[in-house]
């Protein structure tokens, strides 16, 4: 079959001033009602909230009713003690010191399984906490193996999805044990210095399955005290076994033994699980990556432009600042956080109403001609290449058949956080290109037209979002086949 000639065409059109929101699941905050103080409930008022089929999560245990809540399965060797709490409101927390013979500081969901989970606790190791950093057989292994979240099947079942603190690297590791090819990587570098003694520390943990076992698109995202640590969305989550899993461990475990020198004191509070990634959080910072501290919200009613929730200010104090963030089921974050003040009177902060979704824009005819090509990966754009910054913005075209990708390039100031992905006209992700720290400069990320499955989208209007720390731009593409 004759080749068509590759034309790229790569033409400056005005940026969609005015709408923010245009065909992409980013949700966005208007304003929100009621009183923001602790324990009060607010209606969160804005766009693209997505759904959420139980709205309240599936556990949420502060402990302070001096019992562990009905949900869990089971609570191992934990405790509940009142002499070391996280901040001025707690009263209870879980305790255990890890002997040889006490040290399962976990907690263990039921048996309902899910394709999503998001789960989150608060932990403290006391100064007496003595990290293990040899590995097994050495004279250092007690409390150098802890498992620290851990999914699982109820069923009999080997494949299992595990976070664990490996002390002979430093580090936390994720690993999907009993799949080939070895499915691992750091979650958490240079760990011991990070989990440091005698402070609170929030772990949070997003998980999805593969679409189908033995294939590699599950994800599995970690924060670390309100910070990325790992954004994986290639795993093959499961490969003979079909069954989704549940938390079998939220906590720490310690596996290996040794000569263990107690005291060693672990404490945990605030635990929330859920089978959905959609929540509402408040944090330090304007933008949900930059924040060292964030502290969940308890939804109570979900539907795509309100949300009404229980105030949890948490280690919050009253009058301090915090920003309100809405994450979707997808994970997408409404970046910046809407800026608010803990138990301040006011009962209603409004914004401007949001603009309106404008029209679709036509579809070109289409004109096909086989041949498969790859994407790669985001390089430093030469000078003289086109960039966009500002206001600006390219439209690009996409012919597969032709070798023909779409450019995206932009410009950072300085170091930050990148996320670029893409939506077609339904508002659907279609694929995350990429999501990571960039340098200061000018980079450039190709599309080639294929989903997050490596298939050849169809024909028609596609748009980009990319994210550069608190500044969003959208680009428009048109694949043609």
């Amino acid at each position: 079959m004759g080749k068509s000639l590759n034309h790229k065409i790569m033409g400056l059109l005005g940026f969609l001033i005015g709408a923010p929101g245009l065909l992409f699941a980013t949700p966005e905050v208007a304003g929100f009602t009621g009183t923001f103080s602790n324990g009060a409930n607010i209606v969160i008022e804005g766009r693209s909230f997505g759904s959420k089929t139980q709205a309240s999560p599936l556990t949420w245990d502060t402990l302070e009713s001096g019992r562990f809540s009905a949900d869990w399965a089971s609570t191992h060797d934990l405790g509940i003690v009142s002499n070391e709490v996280r901040h001025i409101r707690s009263r209870q927390t879980a305790h255990l010191n890890f002997t040889n013979n006490q040290n399962e500081g976990k907690l263990q969901a039921g048996s309902q399984v899910y394709r999503k989970w998001f789960a989150q606790y608060w932990f403290r190791v006391s100064p007496n906490w003595d990290w293990g950093t040899s590995t097994y057989g050495g004279p250092n292994t007690f409390l150098a193996n802890i498992k620290v979240f851990r999914l699982w099947n109820p069923g009999s079942t080997t494949e299992n999805f595990v976070l664990a603190f490996n002390g002979w690297d430093n580090i936390i590791r994720w690993d999907v044990e009993n799949v080939s090819p070895e499915q691992t990587g750091v979650a958490l570098p240079d760990a011991i210095s990070k989990m440091t003694k005698g402070s609170w520390h929030l772990i949070q943990f997003e998980f999805e399955e593969n679409s189908a076992p033995d294939r590699s698109d599950g994800k599995f995202r970690m924060w670390f005290d309100g910070k990325l640590t790992s954004n994986e969305s290639r795993i093959k989550t499961r490969q003979r076994e079909a069954g989704y899993k549940r938390p079998f461990l939220i906590g720490f475990s310690e596996v290996w033994g040794g000569n263990d020198k107690a005291p060693n004191d672990f404490y945990m509070d605030d635990i929330y699980m859920d089978s959905s990634w959609a929540r509402v959080e408040i944090g330090d910072q304007s933008i949900y990556g930059n924040c060292s501290k964030r502290e969940i919200q308890i939804p109570t009613r979900w539907n795509d432009n309100q949300i009404q929730v229980q105030v949890n200010s948490g280690g919050f104090n009253v009058g301090e600042t915090v920003y309100l963030f809405v994450v979707n089921d997808q994970g997408e974050i409404s970046n910046p956080g809407l800026p608010l003040v803990v138990g301040g009177d006011s009962a209603s902060v409004p914004l401007p109403p949001l603009p309106p979704h404008p029209a679709p824009t036509p579809v070109p005819t289409p004109t096909p001609d086989p041949a498969p090509i790859s994407s790669p990966a985001p390089s430093p754009v030469p000078p003289g290449n086109t960039s966009v910054s500002g206001t600006e913005a390219s439209t690009n075209i996409v012919r597969p058949y032709q070798n023909q990708e779409a450019e995206l390039a932009f410009t950072l100031d300085q170091q930050t956080t990148v996320i670029v992905q893409i939506f077609n006209r339904s508002r659907e992700k279609i694929i995350e290109l990429f999501y990571g720290t960039l340098p200061a400069g000018r980079h450039v990320l190709s599309w080639d037209g294929r989903n997050s499955e490596g298939a050849l989208v169809a024909s028609g209007v596609y748009h980009a979002r990319i994210q550069m720390g608190e500044k969003i731009e959208k680009r428009k593409i048109v694949v043609v086949k």
